[in-house]
Formats: C-alpha cells, structure tokens, sequence
C-alpha cells in the first residue's frame, strides 16, 4: 500500500523501496511482483521486469493483468516470440478486451506473420470500433502490404478517433508518404513534432517529405534540428 501511495506522490524511488520489501515479506505473492516488475518496466530496466514478471506469472498463471504486462515485458527486450506466446493464453480466456488483440497482432506482424496479424486488428476494430489503436495497426499494416487504399481508409479513422495522438499522426504520414502525398504527409509529420514528437526520426520524416515537394530550405532545417538531437 506504501509503495501505491508514493507512486502516486510521484515518489518512485520510495515506491520502489516498498515493493520491494513487499516481496521479500511475501515473496510467493504475485501481485507485489507485478508492482515491482511494472515499475522496473516504466524505468526502462527491461530485464529486470522481466524477472519479476516471470514469476509472477509462474505464481500466477491465469492472472491476465500480469500476463499482459509480461507480454509487455517481453516486447520492450524484443522478445515477440514469447509475447506471442503469452498472448496466446490471454486469448483463450474469458472477457477478452481489443487491445489483448492489438497486442498480439504486433506481435504477430514483427514475426512476419502478417495474415494472422492483419485478422487481430480487424478483430479489435469489431471488438470495439472507437479504439483507434486497432484502426492505427490496420493503417500500418496495409500500408506495409502495399494495400494503400485500405491503409488511407484506416489511417483517416484513426485520427477521427484520435485527433491529438503522436502515433496516430506519425502513421498517417507514412501512409501519405508512400502514396506520393508528401504535402499532406508534411502536414502530418508537422502534426505529430506539434503535438510532441519533437524528435529525430519524426524530423527526418518531415525533411523526406519537404525535400519531395520542393521545400528544400526547410528541409534542410529540419534535418539540421534532427542531427543536433
């Protein structure tokens, strides 16, 4: 409870301190290594969360919450094998929610599994049809096939859904991009960097599509901004 309070205070060092002492009372409890794993996850120590998340589960093998955030786990150390493997469990049980079907289907896709991907989107767009995730995943995934005017529909969705989402923005760029749009995908690209992408990879995004279009002064501001970061 001490570890819950600080983490809400903004105190994760104490936080941390907590679970960790949760643990070492009560170390065949699961849920105080899920806090712990969590925490070390939201770090960025993906190993770490790993293992305390793998006993978690082993504690607890049909806990869904700790077996979403170990397919987490095991996404941030690029383990989309297991995840998949996870996922797989997930599925089967009862209460199912579109993002369990987001999730596998990234997993799916970075195995090159791209049909049994492209299905669980669809399915969390039919799961729920207002969770833009789905329809962003749909968006990238056509856009990868080649299929782009499935990928434009789905990518228009997805930011009517969610208007002020980075990702969202950053994918229709994408898609834009690679149907020679590049003004709209600028557009996008500018979006995203407004909205707090402010990074690298969306600058040189922006600098590909300006440098299309003709913009080459800009382009090459931008490309400026992303080598200095």
């Amino acid at each position: 409870g001490l570890g819950e309070v600080a983490q809400k205070v903004g105190d994760d060092e104490s936080a941390h301190a907590f679970f960790t002492h949760a643990v070492e009372l009560s170390p065949k409890t699961a849920a105080y290594r899920l806090r712990l794993g969590e925490l070390h996850g939201r770090h960025g120590e993906s190993a770490e969360a790993v293992r305390q998340l793998e006993q978690a589960h082993a504690l607890a093998p049909k806990d869904r919450d700790i077996a979403c955030a170990l397919s987490g786990a095991y996404v941030a150390v690029d383990d989309w094998a297991k995840a998949r493997k996870i996922l797989d469990k997930v599925l089967r049980g009862q209460g199912v929610l579109a993002a369990h079907y987001c999730l596998r289907g990234m997993a799916l896709q970075h195995l090159g599994e791209l049909d049994a991907a492209l299905a669980d989107f669809k399915q969390a767009a039919r799961v729920a049809p207002a969770y833009a995730d789905a329809w962003m995943a749909l968006a990238d995934l056509y856009r990868a096939r080649g299929e782009l005017r499935s990928a434009a529909s789905c990518a228009e969705q997805a930011q009517r859904l969610a208007p002020d989402s980075v990702a969202v923005a950053m994918v229709c760029g994408d898609v834009e991009l690679v149907q020679g749009n590049s003004q709209q995908a600028a557009e996008q690209f500018r979006r995203a960097i407004t909205l707090g992408a402010d990074t690298p990879y969306a600058l040189a995004k922006l600098s590909i599509a300006l440098i299309q279009y003709g913009d080459i002064v800009e382009a090459i501001d931008a490309m400026e901004k992303a080598h200095t970061l």
